[in-house]
């Protein structure tokens, strides 16, 4: 019995990934279609600049690659500002995706807003000395608990970054995030190769209107992780 079990859970788990891959190769073209402006961004993430050498220096002194954003994801975010020229952003957990905007802001957009936020203080404390070792300041680096007593009906920002301490914590406050983006406003999730996340992601925006986007095809790392856009309709 239980080699029937674990057989039927690497067969669904087989589904799951080639449905996966599908849904990445369609939305590559969908991507295409709806915004054909973003269609530079989406082509070649390192096309406008290139940030290994920073990843690697970051990955080597300050956050294990496992645990910060991915080097896909963090091209596809800078080259995504440079399309969309957002004038507000949330970082909803910071870290390395927190210097690509603040990198962004400083060669391309200076009159850009950035907020970083996190859970964690000493996390916070962290990026705060590691943006300032790269010299790039303006960044209002503030806690989650902070944040969350802002009286704010709506986020007034374009772009934000969802990916808030633990997968626990997200979950958590998913539905809250989701009911205070304003329309018209870029959504990137992380993490979306964990199966139960991703389908409550997928359940909550059922009932909203919101579009789902697979950044599968541009932005899976070699831990298979991967992203999502939503835009709030």
């Amino acid at each position: 019995m239980k080699k029937i079990i674990f057989f039927l859970k690497q067969v669904k788990h087989t589904f799951w990934i080639m449905y996966l891959d599908l849904e990445g190769w369609r939305d590559y073209y969908r991507l295409y279609f709806d915004f054909p402006q973003l269609k530079d961004a989406f082509s070649s993430c390192h096309s406008q600049y290139n940030l290994t050498k920073s990843y690697t220096d970051y990955s080597n002194r300050i956050s294990h690659p496992k645990m910060a954003i991915s080097l896909e994801l963090a091209s596809f975010l800078y080259n995504l500002c440079i399309i969309i020229k957002p004038k507000i952003v949330f970082d909803l957990g910071s870290g390395f995706s927190t210097y690509v905007f603040a990198l962004y802001r400083h060669k391309w957009n200076r009159t850009m807003k950035l907020w970083s936020v996190d859970n964690d203080i000493k996390w916070l404390s962290k990026t705060r000395a590691y943006l300032q070792s790269k010299k790039l300041t303006y960044t209002k680096l503030i806690s989650w608990s902070s944040f969350n007593k802002l009286s704010m009906s709506q986020f007034p920002c374009n772009l934000v970054l969802y990916d808030l301490g633990t997968m626990k914590i997200r979950a958590h406050f998913f539905s809250y995030i989701l009911s205070h983006i304003k329309k018209g406003a870029f959504v990137v999730i992380d993490d979306m190769h964990m199966l139960d996340y991703s389908r409550l992601v997928r359940k909550h925006i059922r009932t909203r209107n919101v579009r789902l986007y697979s950044l599968r095809s541009f932005t899976k790392d070699k831990y298979t992780r991967f992203a999502v856009l939503l835009v709030r309709s």
